[in-house]
């Protein structure tokens, strides 16, 4: 009998996109303000960079862009990762958290700096909703996912055996290895850009659902 979910937070329950958008509107409101830069000049550059480059080489590429010094590349990094978000949870997904909270225990375990990711609750305004949460950047590197250490430590904390527990998740590159490992059940949600990789079955869930409004459905049907 499942007695849990546990669930991922980056593009499970809110597209990560929203928070990087939200990130490069107060770089680019803070480079506006210090510097006298275009603030919809600066934020569609970063965009533009993070679509080409991934979210590594956007700072120092903006700074050389609008020639600044380069130990800017340290102050707008800094303010990306303190700024407060603007994110929204995905469509109809805070009704489906309330229910599902009132059959089994919800928990979040998620990679990520812990004071970043808790703004990120605080932003989407669920922390309420759940019993327990673990953000692996608390931890060394080689305990975040997919080994199975926080795993081990969730069940514990939840003082649940893993039989009893279903880790929901978007990512089959990092999300499930570790979870299965630890004796987890694991379920897929199809959303965010990891939607349709395909991977070797080891790295694959248990259960695919397109969205958490469909738990409880497959739940019902495998349990």
């Amino acid at each position: 009998m499942i007695k849990a979910l546990v669930f991922d937070l980056d593009d499970t329950l809110y597209p990560s996109d929203d928070y990087v958008e939200s990130g490069f509107r107060a770089v680019a409101r803070y480079a506006g303000e210090k510097y006298g830069i275009d603030p919809e000049h600066a934020y569609a550059y970063m965009k533009i960079l993070y679509t080409r480059y991934g979210e590594r080489e956007v700072f120092s590429r903006t700074v050389c862009y609008f020639d600044l010094d380069t130990s800017s590349i340290i102050e707008l990094t800094s303010v990306f990762r303190n700024h407060a978000p603007v994110i929204s949870l995905y469509q109809n997904y805070r009704r489906i958290l309330e229910d599902l909270g009132t059959v089994f225990s919800l928990a979040i375990l998620a990679d990520g700096d812990p004071e970043v990711q808790e703004r990120k609750l605080k932003a989407l305004r669920i922390r309420k909703l759940f019993k327990n949460i673990i953000f692996t950047g608390k931890f060394d590197e080689g305990k975040w996912k997919p080994n199975p250490f926080c795993f081990n430590l969730m069940a514990r904390v939840l003082r649940l055996p893993p039989h009893e527990l279903v880790y929901v998740a978007d990512n089959p590159l990092t999300d499930f290895l570790g979870a299965k490992k630890a004796g987890y059940y694991t379920l897929r949600v199809l959303t965010g850009p990891m939607a349709a990789k395909k991977v070797p079955m080891e790295f694959e869930a248990h259960f695919r659902i397109r969205d958490i409004t469909k738990i409880h459905e497959c739940l019902d049907e495998q349990f």
